[in-house]
């Protein structure tokens, strides 16, 4: 297992930070055997100081990713395109006073990111 450096979340976002890289599919243990080998995925990480009132994490995914038709067990490309707001909150406090209609999760406050952006 390779590793990657950690981002302290809140800081990132409020400073508005940045990365972007290419992440090969086979650091992600999930996927393997479900796609073919050799995919990498293109992503961009912002921070985003003020959404919604909040600091915020943007991700944004790209790629193409081979998969094995379960059919007739020929490749089968599948385009991926993500793009993800994630609003950070620092205390369970702050989540908890958010009215129930909303989901939120609590994610945790580092994240893993490739070495070659460190």
């Amino acid at each position: 297992m390779l590793h990657r450096p950690l981002i302290d979340a809140l800081d990132f976002a409020r400073s508005g930070g940045r990365l972007s890289g290419d992440w090969p599919v086979a650091d992600f243990p999930r996927l393997q055997g479900a796609v073919q080998p050799g995919n990498v995925l293109h992503y961009e990480l912002e921070g985003v100081p003020q959404e919604r009132g909040r600091p915020a994490l943007r991700l944004r995914v790209t790629g193409k990713l081979q998969l094995t038709c379960q059919r007739c067990l020929g490749a089968l490309d599948h385009p991926l395109r993500v793009d993800a707001l994630l609003l950070l909150f620092g205390s369970e406090g702050e989540i908890d006073a958010i009215p129930a209609r909303r989901m939120v999760s609590r994610p945790e406050t580092e994240f893993t990111v490739p070495s070659s952006c460190a």
